[in-house]
């Protein structure tokens, strides 16, 4: 696949002499542009960005790549929100970060598929690495991957819409930024595999632990952003990356005995979609991001309730005005069971809660309101609302 990769490696092969793996003779910037110039195909032309000790710092700067091709895929699904669907707009930013990244983590991931799922032997794995067709176990890999990732964007993105972008674009430039520092801690605790020629043996080379603290310091930003948003899911998300990573490398570990730049790319695709996939994840009665001001609940509780009550003007204003999630932390709350008092909000709630969907039919004291079991009841409850509203 063409790609910054093969002008990398000949670059690489081409300037053996003029420094060695891991020296420190090159800056901070060399590094920096020939990360950009490995993980995407953006047009980084440098003899400095070439040189072996270029690329062996290059990894620590993996991190700060993946917040901006995560920044680029959020600010994409953005855009793609003000025209299209979510689910759309999330394919839309699918497609152009693939071409961002030539598809370098979906092509290392269904090699590894490839690979893991055909091979029963290191040396079966390693020959399927080296085929450049793409076999069942590859196919479904990637499609599997793919429509994870796809799903976990278009669940998380779907119930805040573009209002909320700084909360979902926060998880997904975070997913991007960990999934390229899990690289560098495989870098970091593997070492190559031995007795076969790999860009990963270049690209890397004498990593040690501070490198690796390096690395993560360049991911700060993000997973600081995405834990002010959504702090439990972004704690939960950092424990799920660990398990993954210490998962993946010892059965690479232990198949291999070393890793290559399939298994990185494959472990980079993984962790992005176990972080989107925890932050997409529903918690408790009310979901994941039910938490924060104008959730998708009560956005639809406060369109839904003209077209229920079947009415326009001043009155459904009124009542809009009464629901409003605005008002909800200087009014009480009451239950069905004040229904006989002054207060009308007791029978809009219980009404509410069952019509606009069965998994929303709670208070906001979070218990099932048993008077509201059936759809007469809370047709009543609302006619006896209008009445003495």
């Amino acid at each position: 696949m063409p790609s910054n990769v093969d002008d990398v490696r000949e670059g690489a092969g081409g300037a053996a002499g003029e420094s060695a793996p891991g020296g420190g003779g090159v800056g901070w910037w060399p590094a920096f542009l020939a990360a950009v110039g490995f993980l995407t195909r953006l047009p980084v032309r440098s003899p400095a960005v070439a040189t072996r000790s270029a690329l062996a710092r290059a990894p620590v700067y993996f991190p700060l790549v993946g917040i901006g091709v995560g920044v680029f895929t959020a600010g994409t699904v953005a855009l793609g929100l003000l025209i299209w669907p979510a689910w759309l707009a999330v394919l839309v930013a699918l497609a152009l970060e693939a071409r961002l990244t030539g598809a370098l983590h979906e092509d290392g991931l269904a090699d590894f598929c490839d690979g893991f799922g055909g091979g029963w032997t290191r040396d079966e794995v390693l020959a399927i690495f080296e085929d450049s067709r793409i076999g069942t176990y590859g196919a479904l890999g990637l499609f599997m991957a793919v429509a994870l990732r796809a799903a976990a964007l278009t669940a998380l993105v779907m119930p805040r819409g573009f209002d909320d972008a700084l909360a979902w674009g926060s998880a997904i430039a975070a997913s991007a930024a960990l999934g390229r520092w899990a690289m560098v801690l495989a870098l970091v605790c593997l070492a190559p595999v031995e007795g076969r020629a790999s860009l990963s043996r270049e690209v890397g080379a004498d990593l040690r632990i501070r490198n690796l603290a390096i690395g993560s310091l360049w991911m700060l930003p993000a997973v600081t952003a995405f834990a002010v948003f959504i702090p439990w899911h972004a704690l939960a998300a950092l424990v799920a990356v660990l398990m993954t990573c210490a998962l993946f490398l010892l059965g690479v570990r232990r198949k291999l005995g070393g890793v290559t730049g399939d298994c990185l790319g494959c472990l980079c695709y993984v962790v992005q979609i176990v972080v989107l996939l925890v932050a997409a994840a529903q918690v408790g009665e009310r979901g994941i991001l039910s938490s924060f001001p104008g959730s998708a609940w009560e956005r639809t509780a406060t369109e839904a309730l003209p077209r229920f009550l079947g009415e326009t003007g001043p009155r459904a204003e009124s009542a809009l005005a009464w629901w409003h999630p605005a008002q909800w932390e200087s009014r009480p709350v009451w239950g069905c069971a004040d229904i006989d008092g002054p207060q009308p909000r007791a029978s809009l709630c219980c009404a509410l809660g069952y019509r606009i969907s069965p998994l929303r039919g709670f208070l906001m004291t979070g218990k099932r309101n048993k008077n509201c079991a059936d759809e007469r009841t809370a047709r009543t409850k609302v006619d006896q609302w209008q009445t003495s509203y």
